[in-house]
């Protein structure tokens, strides 16, 4: 599975991440090592320091001492006596510095310090007692040099061994910086090559979709003149295919006149159906051309002010003929006035005659009713509304029909025949003019198709049949007989009513 963009960004700064927190935890290493090397340093450098205070301690004592008893002077006393005074501390400092090192050595240390302090005022106190000889015979013996070469040796031990011990953390300090360093440097040529690679892959990636677009563009661009070209053609062959057939069908005509009676019945009937077959062909050529005006951004509309309500009267009359004999009784709901509709009235027309054509083709029993609805004034149209009682459009399909040669059901064009195009030479138009044009519709049930005017219209909820209480004050019957009281509900014969209610009845 190739990685996408985001996903090697991601995984760069994963990488990028993991360098980091190695960086930081050898830096947090390397710092915890310092301070402990630090730390150690500072204890050894006091150590240090109180085994030289000790051993100058000693030396000065001792000098003093010597001083004192052979030279008689007691100014040598102050240092003898500084130096003794100083001692404890310097030993305190020592213990609490070098007794985790060589605890037993620096007890030893310390015991001879001892001794060697009671020596030294052993002898004094002998001079001071009088007796200078023998506080000399004391000091010409062994007694105090051994002292002295013992306590020269321990400090020397344990200088030794804080030395060492400094000498170890340093070395395992600069190890650590090192190690350190090296991580950092490791982590810096990581952090570049992740740099490096991301931007690589980036800019790939970036010309990869540079390509890719081009690419689209030229299939869009090889598409469109497609769709022209095919509109053109069709645009072109729908004007040159109109006219013969419209000689077909005009001769027809001629020749169903029969004025001389040269025709028998059958070839009557043949003329005939060349006649409707031509009609009909025509209509399919001339709902070709019209789909190849729409995709082909050629149709032209003209605004200008339009009085609805006849508009809608004048479409509903057209189908008068269509009505007679049959079982479809097409019902008008109008308002009283209605403020003139900016629009072209031919593209409109031919909106309202397509719902209603379908509207009635696909009702085979029971009413269609155009309503046209106003905005909260009732002053502007809001909505126009064709309601039938046909066979209804499945939910599955609703959407599709407005696509061009869509139907229902698979089944629709070989039962009612048309190709399909009706709803979306309709869709197309509403869309041109600036109206929308939708479906709420149950299967088996009818459909309700909805022109809305205003963008704030909102289409209805659901799909209602159209009630049977609706009350008509014009009839248009068209030579068939006037509908029986049952037609529309009980009650004897239609009461006046407002001029808007008008029922076009095939009854």
């Amino acid at each position: 599975m190739p990685l996408t963009l985001q996903r090697k960004v991601g995984l760069g700064f994963t990488l990028a991440l993991l360098v980091l927190l190695a960086i930081a935890g050898a830096a947090y290493r390397a710092v915890r090592q310092m301070q402990d090397a630090t730390a150690a340093e500072r204890h050894s450098s006091a150590a240090l320091a109180a085994l030289s205070s000790i051993a100058e301690m000693i030396v000065q004592a001792e000098t003093g001492q010597r001083g004192y008893l052979l030279l008689g002077d007691s100014r040598f006393l102050a240092p003898y006596r500084r130096s003794l005074a100083s001692l404890p501390g310097a030993a305190a400092a020592l213990r609490a510095t070098a007794l985790d090192v060589d605890p037993e050595r620096v007890t030893h240390l310390l015991a001879l310090i001892d001794r060697k302090r009671a020596n030294l005022a052993e002898t004094i106190a002998v001079w001071d007692s009088g007796e200078p000889a023998a506080a000399l015979a004391m000091v010409r013996t062994s007694r105090g040099r051994v002292l002295m070469d013992s306590i020269r040796h321990d400090i020397g031990r344990l200088r030794a061994t804080e030395l060492g011990r400094l000498e170890e953390r340093r070395t395992i300090a600069a190890a650590e910086l090192d190690r350190v360093g090296l991580v950092i440097t490791l982590g810096v040529l990581v952090a570049l090559a992740i740099a490096v690679f991301a931007t690589a892959m980036v800019a790939r990636d970036e010309r990869s979709r540079e390509r890719a677009a081009s690419l689209l563009e030229r299939a869009r661009d090889a598409a469109e003149a497609a769709s022209r070209a095919k509109s053109d053609f069709l645009a072109r062959m729908s004007h040159e295919l109109r006219t013969p057939l419209n000689s077909i069908i005009g001769f027809s005509r001629v020749l169903q006149r029969n004025k001389r009676d040269a025709l028998e019945a059958t070839e009557l009937t043949y003329l005939t159906r060349i006649e409707a077959n031509g009609v009909q062909l025509l209509t399919i050529i001339n709902d070709i051309l019209d789909l190849s005006r729409v995709e082909s951004g050629r149709m032209e509309v003209i605004t200008e002010p339009v009085d609805l309500l006849a508009l809608v009267r004048a479409t509903a009359d057209s189908f008068a003929g269509t009505l007679v004999g049959g079982d479809v009784n097409l019902v008008l709901e109008l308002p009283d006035t209605l403020d003139p509709l900016r629009t072209d009235i031919d593209k409109l027309r031919q909106v309202i005659t397509n719902l209603l054509a379908n509207a009635i083709k696909f009702t085979e029993r029971g009413r269609v009713l155009v309503r046209v609805l106003a905005d909260g004034t009732g002053a502007r149209a809001w909505r126009l509304d064709v309601i039938d009682e046909g066979t209804g459009v499945p939910p599955s399909r609703q959407a599709a029909i407005f696509g061009a040669f869509e139907q229902g059901e698979n089944t629709i064009s070989r039962r009612f025949g048309g190709t399909g195009l009706g709803l979306a030479i309709s869709k197309s138009i509403c869309e041109r003019l600036g109206f929308g044009l939708t479906v709420v519709s149950n299967d088996g049930m009818g459909s309700t198709f909805s022109i809305l005017f205003d963008s704030a219209a909102r289409p209805p909820v659901r799909h209602e049949r159209p009630s049977m209480s609706i009350r008509t004050a014009e009839e248009f019957a068209y030579g068939a007989a006037a509908p029986e009281p049952d037609v529309l509900g009980a009650g004897g014969p239609y009461p006046a009513a407002a001029p808007w209610n008008v029922r076009l009845s095939g009854r």
